[in-house]
């Protein structure tokens, strides 16, 4: 009956032992676990962040690819030339005018074209975003495709020279105006032109007023 007790006491023993010895080998695993899930995690972090950079990083390139290519696949609507032109008035005095000769220089048709300006005397000719006369409109120019509108003004030819003289003032008489267009995407797009009377050869030059000759 001893030697029964004692053996079961002996086994208890040894149980308990193995007991402990697998809760310690699971501890130890359990946390072995939890460093390799903490490594994990931040290497997935890690990872997440270099994908997002690297995502970010491709979507500026295509935004980037996407404006140059706007840029150089976009209409460009350019004022080539300006004439000098005698309106016919009553009494065969003529009036102050003038015709201009554009182009488009773009790569793709301009769409919804207008054309607003006056040929105006003032000093203070106001800022760009000035609603001015509208002159002409076109639906669509084709790359290359040239065009030419008209502008007239009440004052006569005789008149400009003397009211230069008068008002001591030696070009005062201002050709001004936009053109408006829209690409094949309908942003919109902006001409500005600015020319000036030289009364002593009859012709129109710039104005250089940077902020009315520009293009967008």
């Amino acid at each position: 009956m001893n030697d029964s007790f004692s053996y079961i006491v002996e086994f208890l023993k040894s149980y308990n032992g193995v007991v402990t010895m697998f809760v310690s080998v699971v501890a130890v695993a359990a946390v072995a676990i939890g460093i390799c899930t903490y490594f994990m995690v931040r290497a997935a972090y890690s990872l997440l962040r270099v994908t997002r950079r690297q995502a970010q990083l491709t979507q500026e390139g295509i935004d980037l690819a996407r404006e140059k290519f706007l840029a150089s696949h976009r209409p460009k609507i350019v004022v080539h030339s300006i004439e000098y032109w005698r309106v016919p008035g009553d009494e065969k005095t003529d009036r102050v005018g003038a015709s201009i000769l554009c182009f488009n220089k773009g790569r793709t048709a301009a769409e919804d074209v207008e054309i607003r300006g006056d040929i105006t005397v003032s000093i203070d000719l106001g800022g760009p975003d000035i609603q001015r006369t509208s002159i002409r409109t076109f639906s669509h120019v084709a790359s290359g495709q040239k065009f030419r509108f008209d502008l007239e003004s009440e004052r006569h030819v005789a008149d400009s020279a003397l009211y230069t003289r008068r008002q001591n003032l030696p070009q005062p008489i201002y050709c001004i105006g936009t053109i408006i267009y829209c690409d094949k995407n309908k942003t919109r797009r902006e001409t500005g032109f600015c020319f000036v009377v030289d009364n002593e050869r009859q012709r129109w030059i710039s104005a250089k007023r940077s902020e009315h000759e520009y293009q967008y």
